[in-house]
């Protein structure tokens, strides 16, 4: 039992069996380094599998056992078992499985298209938010092959695969767990009044100091436990609220950004429903998640963790630690900070660019954004007609505005005049276009101070940047049956062999698009490569690339773009 250092209490143990011909389908180039072994691979077999598919020799892995909001009956990883630092997803059935899922939801396995998509996500996040994602490090398929039930009239081939990430702690780890059967029973004589997961908190708590000096490298004595808990909790609102703007910023919803889908250290994980949609829309309804309101979602599971501390940690019980509304107060100044330089890198600044603006400037900025996007088009993602769990679906809203194609269009035109004149087909609204174009052309005239080159360099290369950073990538969109539809299609035809190369095409484009520098231009901040580009000139960099989705009328054409 290794990977990190909860209690014994914390964890269920698992018996495996070894594969005897895994089909490893993807890694990610550092497999190795995390200690994977494609000769190592166990999980737990199926009835549908072959027995010879296994060998005889078995080994002991542990689930880890979690708590908090969204976790319904669940004891934690239902169907992820691991060892010395890596954890499969997909392995089986552990104990931990909620004991009221159907046959597919309480079997303990993925599908291709699931593990692939988390290889997908992982790797998107990992380039999108500050704080990244965890990562997945191989796609393995068993060899076993099942029929799912599509309806009363239809089935589809789906194929069994394993994920292999590390093993990492989330604020789940540290939470009660109220609706497992077995966490409900009484702990024992060593511990009367108490049951098993309330014990299992308890314990668990006493640990969360050391987590967060360790995976925060907060500069606080180890000893000093209160003032680890204070610096933690402070640093955890900071970096999910900087998590969830990127997400935001970049369009990339995670959809359930539970207390067991964050690792502690603000990385994402768990992408079942993580999608990449093409504007600022209402685009989660169905899943009661709205873009803008998703961000609610991490401060909540601090939130509750807080509380949760007092109740099962009596000993830090009114200490100096951060409150619950100190939090909610740090956290939104954080994601509002954090929102309008992400929303300045959208427009086509880079990372250094928007921390050496003033504040003021992208604050106003994002105001006038923030009008644009509320009026944003209404149209669901799903391309499927009808309703969606029964709830009808929305009807499109005509004369709106998709931000996006307005941060496409201003990038070029650092003048206010031209800079209105682009943006009259996207933005017919006098007013706000009028305000848009104060506001950016106010941040545009200090950087061209800032940056210290000609005016037509810094437009150009804002212009490019604008253009990649706001592309669709089509590689990322889920369709109607909420998969990634060519790795679907590979799967239900038995392609295997193609799957890797699918993955790393999705995380080529996606990597290409999410970049915060130029990816045709040397220079390690955006200052040094308008440098560049005014040195070198346009025209080596114009690459095909997937086309920009933002307007039928678009100058950038529809076959290539410009990449910076």
């Amino acid at each position: 039992m290794s990977g990190f250092n909860l209690p014994p209490t914390s964890w269920a143990p698992v018996t495996t069996r070894r594969l005897r011909a895994p089909q490893v389908l993807w890694t990610s180039g550092e497999e190795t380094t995390a200690g994977f072994d494609a000769g190592q691979v166990y999980c737990c077999p199926q009835d549908y599998e072959s027995p010879e598919a296994y060998t005889d020799e078995t080994r002991q892995e542990w689930a880890d056992r979690y708590g908090g909001i969204g976790v319904a009956t669940a004891g934690g990883s239902g169907r992820c078992s691991g060892v010395n630092g890596l954890q499969t997803k997909g392995v089986g059935v552990t104990p931990l499985v909620s004991p009221c899922g159907d046959r597919f939801h309480s079997s303990g396995t993925l599908m291709l298209v699931e593990a692939a998509t988390e290889a997908v996500f992982a790797g998107a996040y990992q380039a999108a938010l500050p704080y990244g994602a965890v990562p997945v490090h191989a796609v393995i398929f068993t060899g076993g092959s099942f029929k799912r039930e599509l309806d009363h009239d239809s089935q589809a081939q789906c194929l069994r695969a394993l994920a292999v990430r590390p093993w990492v702690a989330r604020p789940a780890h540290f939470m009660r767990n109220l609706l497992h059967p077995a966490g409900r029973l009484p702990a024992g004589p060593a511990a009367p009044g108490w049951t098993v997961d309330a014990l299992r908190t308890r314990l668990a708590q006493a640990s969360l100091a050391g987590h967060l000096r360790h995976l925060l490298s907060l500069d606080v004595l180890a000893e000093d436990e209160i003032a680890l808990l204070d610096q933690g909790f402070r640093e955890l609102a900071r970096r999910h609220a900087w998590q969830c703007a990127a997400s935001f910023a970049k369009r990339l919803p995670h959809g359930t950004l539970g207390c067991s889908n964050i690792a502690l250290d603000g990385a994402f994980l768990d992408f079942g429903i993580a999608n990449h949609v093409p504007a600022y829309r209402r685009l989660c309804w169905a899943m009661n998640q709205e873009p803008w309101t998703e961000a609610q979602f991490p401060l909540s599971t601090l939130a509750s963790l807080r509380q949760q501390l007092d109740k099962y940690r009596p000993g830090v019980r009114g200490a100096a630690i951060v409150g619950v509304e100190e939090m909610a107060a740090l956290y939104g100044q954080a994601l509002q900070a954090r929102l309008g330089i992400e929303m300045a890198r959208m427009a086509g600044l880079t990372e250094d660019m928007a921390l050496a603006c003033p504040p003021e400037l992208l604050a106003r900025w994002l105001k006038v954004m923030q009008a644009i996007w509320m009026r944003g088009a209404g149209e669901r993602f799903s391309q499927n007609p009808g309703s969606i769990n029964g709830r009808p679906a929305p009807a499109p809203r005509q004369g709106r505005y998709d931000l996006n194609a307005v941060l496409a269009a201003a990038g070029p035109h650092g003048k206010p005049e031209a800079m209105d004149a682009a943006l009259r087909p996207w933005l017919d609204d006098t007013a706000l276009r009028q305000h848009f174009v104060l506001a950016a052309t106010a941040v545009r005239a200090w950087l061209q101070s800032w940056v210290g080159s000609p005016s037509s360099g810094l437009d150009a290369y804002l212009g490019r940047q604008a253009a990649r950073k706001n592309a669709t990538m089509p590689l990322l969109q889920r369709d109607a049956n909420c998969s990634l539809s060519a790795i679907r299609q590979l799967e239900m035809d038995g392609d295997v062999a193609r799957v890797g190369g699918a993955i790393e095409a999705a995380l080529l484009q996606a990597r290409q698009t999410l970049s915060d520098l130029c990816p045709a231009l040397p220079g390690e901040t955006g200052r040094a490569q308008v440098q560049a580009l005014c040195r070198h000139g346009p025209s080596p960099l114009v690459e095909v690339v997937p086309a920009l989705a933002i307007a039928p009328n678009s100058a950038l054409g529809t076959d290539e773009r410009l990449v910076c």
